[in-house]
């Protein structure tokens, strides 16, 4: 939703507002769900119990097709590939011949990536959970194939599209005039969809929520596991009842406590999935029916490695996505981190079996207006901004925050910083205060991480 559409969209009655939603569901769904979609669907569900050894062969006839795509399409990948003998890369193993991309090589050379041109592509602005904001651009057969990932995915677990959701993302939907009234969610009135605001949930308004769930009576809950966790564990302290029964918690964007999904489970009485990919069109790690994590090799290739950049069984991911046709990612550093395991699952998946998956974590910063504010919400406080390479928020006190920002001087303006603020605003509330701090470069911790918030206060708050 565009800025213009955003000042038409806050004074529209609320009636209206669900029904523009409705709208821009019915538009956005058409390309997910249109072309191939279908036939995508079937592919990836049936795939699942090939033998290991044939969908390995896949993956790497994929691969191959993937790189000629990008070379032949992307004047990025001609000029960075340039001296290197691509015949050579015939298999998985044969990726450590190229070199590694970063986000901001993709920042500063979008247009190179580029494949397509921009008004026939699907542009998705990522949030950023390592501290800079992308834009990336898929082909409509990409989001078809994503989709179709995801929703043979989520069936497993009786999940059918059009059925009643709860959902739980960083969509600013809400208005001044939702707030007062006590009304955190907006419809989707064609998909049965309710759209549960995230930034809003605290002690004073989970009541209204849970009430509204409750009135809801949703099949599937899906998005950020913390917000669902914190509905939960404010259900058990204040002894709201859930009077409706699930059938699934899909977690999305964050990583899953376990501790916070038995909170979950019990509460809710269904089964939390997690399942892991990004915006900006990381191949998917999804959870079975036995509960282990299963790499979908026919998605792309998670390579794992140390510090040094050497294969290992644990470290940081490097991701090659067959489904990002229209900015190609090719060993490109996402920033998370996995532990590989050699066990078998006893479920018909025959993809490989991922031990652990980190990186994707619960920091927040903490207002006194609206509670805890955690890193998915924060992410897109540069959604609409240009020119931002990276940022941090450094919370030292009770109500202040300090906005960390490398700007690219060619390009940020204050209107940037006027749109960064608005949305801090919108987070933190109208007492906290917000200091920007304009900096060459933003120090990684020891760990060699990269931490988006700083939080010093969790002492007091937790």
């Amino acid at each position: 939703m565009n800025r213009y559409l955003e000042n038409i969209y806050a004074f529209a009655p609320h009636l209206l507002q669900n029904l523009g939603i409705t709208l821009f569901d019915f538009l956005s769904y058409s390309k997910r769900h249109g072309g191939r979609y279908r036939f995508w669907k079937d592919y990836y569900g049936s795939a699942r119990q090939k033998p290991l050894v044939e969908l390995q062969k896949m993956q790497n006839e994929l691969l191959r097709e993937f790189l000629a795509y990008a070379v032949e399409n992307s004047s990025f990948y001609a000029n960075h590939y340039r001296g290197i003998d691509l015949s050579k890369i015939q298999s998985v193993n044969d990726l450590q011949l190229l070199p590694v991309i970063d986000k901001k090589t993709i920042l500063t050379n979008i247009d190179d990536f580029l494949t397509i041109p921009k008004n026939k592509a699907i542009h998705v602005v990522t949030g950023g959970t390592t501290g800079n904001s992308m834009g990336v651009f898929f082909t409509f057969e990409d989001i078809q194939k994503r989709w179709a990932t995801l929703d043979s995915f989520r069936e497993q677990f009786g999940y059918r599209f059009g059925e009643k959701t709860a959902w739980f993302s960083g969509k600013n939907l809400l208005t001044e005039r939702d707030i007062r009234k006590n009304r955190y969610r907006k419809d989707d009135y064609l998909y049965n969809i309710r759209y549960y605001s995230t930034f809003h949930i605290n002690e004073s308004t989970a009541r209204f929520y849970l009430e509204d769930l409750n009135h809801f009576r949703p099949r599937h809950l899906v998005g950020f596991p913390y917000c669902i966790f914190e509905l939960a564990r404010m259900a058990k302290a204040k002894n709201i009842k859930i009077e409706f029964q699930p059938v699934t918690i899909f977690s999305t964007a964050e990583a899953l406590n376990p501790e916070h999904a038995k909170v979950m489970e019990e509460v809710f009485n269904c089964k939390v999935i997690d399942q892991y990919a990004s915006s900006e069109g990381a191949p998917f790690i999804n959870q079975c029916p036995h509960g282990n994590m299963h790499y979908e090799l026919l998605s792309g290739v998670i390579e794992v490695v140390d510090e040094n950049l050497n294969p290992a069984d644990e470290g940081e991911i490097l991701v090659t996505s067959f489904t990002t046709h229209g900015t190609p990612l090719i060993r490109y550093r996402i920033g998370d981190r996995v532990k590989l395991s050699n066990k078998k699952c006893d479920c018909p998946n025959c993809n490989p079996v991922v031990e652990n998956l980190s990186g994707r974590n619960m920091d927040y910063v903490y207002s006194k207006e609206r509670g805890k504010i955690f890193l998915p919400n924060i992410s897109n406080t540069v959604k609409y901004a240009r020119g931002v390479l990276a940022f941090q928020a450094i919370q030292k006190e009770v109500d202040c925050i300090i906005v960390k920002i490398v700007k690219d001087p060619g390009i940020y303006t204050e209107e940037d910083e006027s749109l960064i603020l608005d949305e801090w605003r919108y987070r933190m509330g109208d007492k906290c205060g917000i200091d920007f701090e304009y900096v060459n470069d933003i120090p990684k911790e020891k760990s060699g991480k990269f931490l988006m918030i700083k939080n010093e206060i969790k002492h007091l708050i937790d």
